[in-house]
């Protein structure tokens, strides 16, 4: 499933979206699922880490997402937004946006931390 997603990530954004879509639109969430993506926000791919946090995200801000689950989320977050590895730029190639104006990783991990969370 990543795999295709990083995929997605890489194409042109009407694909990007759509593969964020998809992924968020998901019913059933098991463990392996929320493991699966705790690797990839940990891993080499800065991009695939971002969408890793933003599918976290959407999954952690489900009302039907299990106390759990939730919980699980709200770890992966908060360990990857105190990670050195998370300050750094994600670079996306098919966007000519001057590197200042590039997201950050730790940015991507907070916000999702205060979705699942609802600090407004």
């Amino acid at each position: 499933m990543l795999r295709g997603l990083e995929r997605g990530l890489r194409d042109v954004m009407t694909v990007r979206s759509a593969a964020l879509r998809a992924y968020g639109a998901l019913r059933l969430v098991d463990e392996d699922l929320v493991d699966d993506l705790a690797d990839a926000l940990t891993g080499p791919s800065s991009v695939t880490a971002w969408a890793a946090a933003r599918l976290l995200s959407i999954i952690g801000e489900r009302v039907s997402t299990p106390a759990k689950v939730r919980d699980r989320i709200i770890d992966l977050l908060a360990d990857a937004a105190r990670d050195p590895r998370s300050r750094r730029t994600v670079y996306f190639s098919y966007i000519a946006t001057p590197i200042p104006l590039l997201p950050e990783l730790d940015d991507a991990v907070v916000e999702a931390l205060r979705r699942v969370y609802r600090i407004e």
